[in-house]
């Protein structure tokens, strides 16, 4: 819950490094996630699964592949909580138009 996806125009590493006042015509639109926080939410959660890397440039980057089967499964086990909570709630309703007959047949 803690990542927070954004969009933002990246640009070559080359142009990082020799950055100037002039915007790239290289630089793409992309959506992610930002490698700071999620090496700063990663050792929060002492997480250590090298999803982000920091280069000898200082330059972080993150392995987007690393990252999917978490998020992969968390969606799973996601989905297997909906699903037993909408059987409650199935249950749930059921009980209550017992509820509501044995009710109205005591009146």
């Amino acid at each position: 819950m803690k990542l927070n996806p954004v969009s933002y125009l990246k640009m070559k590493l080359r142009d990082y490094l020799n950055s100037s006042s002039v915007t790239s015509k290289s630089m793409i639109y992309e959506i992610g996630l930002l490698a700071q926080e999620v090496k700063g939410i990663s050792e929060e959660l002492d997480f250590d699964n090298r999803i982000v890397t920091i280069g000898e440039d200082g330059i972080h980057r993150m392995d987007y592949q690393k990252i999917m089967m978490p998020l992969i499964k968390a969606t799973q086990e996601q989905q297997e909580i909906i699903e037993s909570q909408q059987k409650m709630i199935e249950e749930l309703k059921e009980n209550l138009k017992r509820l509501e007959t044995l009710i109205l047949e005591n009146k």
